[in-house]
């Protein structure tokens, strides 16, 4: 069984710092992976994908969960999440 994008998101919500949202459109806000950045949360990211206000890094969920290390297995070759 392959992962849902929304299943997707809830495991990136999880490994992000500084989560909250969302908000009336969906949209969440977090610490951003891509540069240190102690003092603010500026990335904004859905179900459509992310977007850093500060250092301008977008994308899809998939590019920010192999930035977080959830998709370094799939893109080798392994099949994660998958039942054995």
């Amino acid at each position: 069984m392959r992962r849902t994008i929304p299943d997707l998101l809830e495991e990136v919500v999880t490994k992000l710092t500084g989560v909250t949202g969302p908000d009336a459109q969906g949209w969440r806000t977090a610490f951003c992976p891509f540069h240190q950045n102690l003092h603010r949360p500026n990335l904004r990211f859905r179900e459509g994908g992310f977007r850093c206000m500060a250092c301008g890094e977008k994308g899809g969920l998939k590019k920010l969960a192999r930035k977080l290390g959830m998709e370094k297995a799939r893109a080798e070759g392994k099949n994660v999440g998958r039942p054995v």
